[in-house]
């Protein structure tokens, strides 16, 4: 029986966001032990659920699972936690000797002590303990900042194709056949690689500017011999040295023909990436499109892209909200305001009470907007927690932390204590409100929010506004990037 070792360690580090990935941030999301392994993971559509269907009750092999972790995006992981879950990793490998190691991590992490590139750090002790023969396959997230030191470390890199990520769980998947491979002796796995020193905008992979270049990666990974072949869009809040896109592609012992496939299209996509460019419309376009004359059924859908909790908002700016009060508009529902100390007040006032709030813009005010001051009308409190519905990391548990859902000169909005990204709109549904019903909604998202609300929203718009994941570079300071 073969013995392969598998974890999860993820983050998606933004340097921007004031508040570190601690071990409270970690034990909120998912902190989860070997032996809590397949429990947690099963039956849920991401990487380490495939692994479990695709391992998990075989006879010829022996899943091995060490850890769980992930955090909200946020600022870099602190020291202890990163060498918490590296120890661990590393000293599970010495005790298993596995014959394989199928790993979960983002492609993203920036973590303390010096680890920039703290997934190329991971996966280079990994391959210290294992040594040459041993296949290391790694699942990466599609903003993976892919550097020289995780294609050289790693045997098989696989990388989400869809942004929003609906395929987490094909990913995890594909990385899965290929280490079946690997341990069968049916093929070995050698790694192409090109970087492309380009900040790419937050870019749905439905838009046909970056679909060209996805579906020529799809056309590569459909010939004989190729393994895989992805494009990684890169995170630049990240500011790491080597960020930015990346091809890679994985083939079946052709290293040449691997490389000579992300050469092509890596130089195709740096020839072409003046196309690669995103614009939004004002917040006065936007809001003008709620009360503007349609005959479409559905919500308008706003999407307050520079906010959003997958990429490392703090969920506080009031930019939006703001503007909203202040042009009269009413009918919308906001997700979310994240104020423990509003919530707070709300609990304390109770159900049917109205108070005085300073809601929301805690962090830096010019990020933030800074606070608002409201007189809510307390609808509603809840425990705030829901499964996912829809097809991105469906029937994953989401914890809004306690939840108060308030009414503001006409609008609804759910304050929050925690910060997961509302993606899915069972967000709203699991307080009482049915989104399809709304004039309109706001939600702090970027991009992964589509694939649930565009199946009744009348039209979906993203705006960029000041916050601590703004859509596009432009404006940025970097410390750290080099555009070589």
């Amino acid at each position: 029986m073969k013995k392969l070792l598998t974890a999860e360690f993820r983050h998606e580090t933004d340097r921007f966001c004031p508040e570190p990935a601690d071990m409270a941030a970690y034990k909120l999301r998912c902190f989860v032990d070997g032996a809590g392994f397949v429990r947690t993971f099963r039956n849920i559509k991401n990487e380490p659920g495939a692994f479990i269907d695709f391992f998990g009750e075989r006879d010829d092999i022996e899943l091995i699972p060490v850890l769980g972790m992930e955090a909200m995006p946020s600022g870099p992981v602190t020291e202890d936690v990163y060498e918490y879950a590296r120890t661990r990793i590393l000293n599970a490998l010495r005790e298993v000797k596995p014959d394989g190691v199928l790993l979960a991590l983002h492609g993203a992490m920036v973590a303390e002590g010096g680890h920039d590139d703290a997934e190329g750090d991971l996966i280079a002790d990994v391959r210290g303990i294992v040594g040459n023969k041993i296949p290391i396959v790694v699942t990466l997230d599609l903003h993976a900042n892919v550097t020289p030191k995780m294609a050289a470390m790693a045997d098989a890199l696989v990388i989400y194709e869809n942004y929003p990520h609906t395929d987490m769980y094909e990913t995890g998947l594909v990385g899965a056949q290929i280490m079946d491979g690997a341990l069968s002796g049916r093929v070995w796995p050698t790694i192409g690689y090109h970087r492309i020193p380009y900040l790419l905008p937050m870019f749905p992979t439905e838009l046909p500017e970056i679909k060209e270049f996805e579906d020529l990666c799809k056309e590569y990974e459909a010939k004989d011999g190729v393994l895989c072949c992805r494009l990684a869009h890169g995170f630049f809040p990240s500011d790491i040295e080597e960020m930015g896109m990346s091809v890679v592609a994985v083939t079946d012992n052709d290293p040449a023909y691997a490389q000579k496939i992300a050469d092509t299209i890596g130089d195709l996509i740096w020839e072409k990436r003046t196309q690669l460019v995103r614009h939004f419309p004002t917040l006065d376009e936007a809001l003008a499109m709620i009360d503007e004359p349609h005959t479409e059924k559905g919500p308008l859908v706003i999407a307050d892209a520079s906010d959003n909790p997958g990429g490392g908002g703090l969920c506080d700016t009031t930019h939006l909200l703001r503007s909203i009060l202040e042009k009269g508009i009413t009918g919308v529902a906001f997700a979310f305001i994240r104020d423990p100390e509003s919530v707070r007040k709300c609990v304390s006032a109770g159900a049917g009470a109205d108070v005085d709030l300073m809601l929301g813009g805690m962090s830096d005010p010019a990020f933030s907007g800074g606070p608002l001051p409201v007189r809510a009308h307390v609808i509603s409190l809840h425990e705030g927690f829901y499964w996912n519905q829809d097809e991105m990391n469906q029937y994953a548990r989401s914890r809004l932390g306690l939840t108060a859902v308030v009414e503001i000169a006409g609008n609804k909005v759910l304050v929050t204590s925690n910060r997961p990204q509302p993606f899915d709109a069972e967000v709203f549904r699991s307080v009482g409100i049915m989104p399809e019903r709304q004039k309109a909604l706001v939600v702090k998202s970027a991009v992964h929010y589509r694939n649930s609300y565009r199946k009744f929203a009348r039209k979906l718009v993203e705006v960029n506004l000041p916050g601590y994941v703004v859509p596009v570079a432009d404006g940025l300071t970097f410390r750290n990037w080099k555009n070589k």
